[in-house]
């Protein structure tokens, strides 16, 4: 926590997911104190604990990239590249994307895109059941875990104090400016005194789908997902991506999807072995390792949301399934917003 002499205006960042970990990488470059807080472990709570994430810009049905996914994948490359520079461990893959058309109605439709790749069936690797064929995207992957811990690693370097099994309370706000954030432990340990109050300037809210007592926060529509871990005896030259997507690594084949509104589903793996088996048939009678089950939040028109929804309280979220893809952009964008 900043010192009484310190003059620098205090930016306390609530949620240490991918929103809360890049935004606090990109205020570390800057002369302001910052404080990241978070219930758990960084990185370890919430959609952000996702086992692999995609880094594919041509999302949904149509497959055309929007201008926000295009500078979000740009983004991370510069965060890679300045990870690189620092000699750290970023967990970040660049490879290309294969995304198998569904219907001979998609395949057409795909095949007038610009800048793309178009790949017929008797071309794709027979690892894959692709009849109508598909289209190869310049893109990536990466390793949430390791990418998280190098942000929070250099955030550390710079001065950002980084606060973990913490529990915000409530925030206050005290006469004149700034507030008051009472916070509690939240490890199993009854002895451990509750931690000093923080006097931030500014709060920015990186909750994901969570709450703040006594704060009226913007109506999002919240989806479940799942990413299942199967051991298989296939080869995946590609990730894919679409209706589901998945990738190898370390002889482990990740398959991530069933968006639904109920967290806890019986019947979530058996439906995502199924969807998924259709795209690579050796799913089918694959062996099952795990399964990850995470909630996020979104706006109806699927964009992510920057709003203060009190004087020097902003909320920073909603980014549905494009997380990894654009929290690195959309940060460099809200602190710009900030200074």
């Amino acid at each position: 926590m900043p010192s009484l002499s310190d003059k620098r205006p205090h930016y306390l960042i609530i949620g240490a997911g991918v929103a809360g970990c890049s935004l606090a990488y990109e205020l570390s470059k800057y002369e302001v104190a910052v404080t990241l807080i978070d219930a758990g472990h960084l990185g370890e709570n919430g959609a952000s604990a996702v086992p692999v994430a995609l880094l594919n810009p041509h999302r949904g049905r149509t497959a055309r990239a929007s201008e926000l996914d295009k500078a979000g994948l740009n983004s991370i490359w510069e965060v890679v590249g300045e990870l690189e520079q620092l000699g750290l461990k970023h967990g970040v893959h660049g490879s290309e994307i294969l995304r198998i058309a569904s219907s001979e109605k998609q395949a057409k439709l795909w095949k007038k895109l610009e800048g793309l790749k178009w790949v017929n069936s008797a071309d794709i690797p027979a690892s894959y059941h692709a009849p109508f064929g598909g289209i190869v995207i310049q893109g990536g992957w990466l390793e949430p875990k390791i990418f998280l811990k190098a942000l929070v690693d250099v955030a550390r370097q710079r001065g950002v104090k980084v606060i973990e099994n913490q529990q915000v309370g409530r925030i206050e706000k005290v006469s004149g400016s700034g507030f008051w954030v009472p916070v509690r432990n939240t490890k199993d340990d009854l002895l451990a005194p509750d931690p000093q109050p923080l006097n931030p300037d500014v709060v920015v809210l990186c909750i994901g789908t969570n709450k703040i007592e006594g704060l009226s926060l913007p109506g999002l529509e919240y989806f479940t997902g799942d990413v299942v871990t199967f051991d298989a005896d296939v080869i995946l030259p590609f990730p894919i991506a679409g209706a589901i997507y998945g990738l190898q690594h370390h002889n482990q084949i990740f398959i991530g999807g069933n968006h639904r509104e109920e967290i806890d589903d019986p019947t979530a793996v058996q439906q995502l072995q199924k969807s998924s088996s259709w795209f690579i048939p050796a799913l089918k009678e694959a062996k099952v390792i795990s399964k990850w089950t995470g909630t996020r939040a979104r706006q109806e028109d699927n964009q992510p949301l920057f709003a203060e929804i009190e004087p020097n309280i902003i909320f920073f979220g909603a980014l549905g399934g494009r997380g990894f893809l654009c929290s690195s952009y959309l940060s460099k964008l809200l602190v710009e917003n900030l200074l």
